[in-house]
């Protein structure tokens, strides 16, 4: 994802950014066929558009959104001690159940 990031400024003024998503795939040495099938397969769109709904539902608005639980994690920024601590004490909740 790091390549996707930082070529941002360039794929995202185009009308199609697949082949720059492409390019990135392969630099990053992935089996171009598996990453051809999965990229064209109706199931991983339905599992991408299930949690784009599912952000849109929470009122996500950008990445990074957080979800613990089925919930929103408020803090824009938490630190990584924080976080943790969120995902220990909804673990612990579950625990309980």
């Amino acid at each position: 994802h790091d390549k996707i990031f930082e070529g941002q400024k360039v794929w995202e003024q185009t009308q199609n950014p697949q082949t720059y998503f492409d390019q990135y795939a392969e630099a990053v040495g992935l089996d171009m066929e598996k990453y051809r099938t999965d990229r064209d397969s109706s199931d991983v769109a339905a599992v991408i558009n299930k949690d784009l709904a599912d952000v849109k539902e929470l009122g996500g608005t950008g990445t990074p959104t957080f979800a613990i639980n089925g919930k929103k994690v408020e803090k824009t920024a938490p630190s990584v001690e924080a976080l943790s601590q969120m995902i220990d004490d909804a673990l612990a909740e579950v625990e309980k159940q």
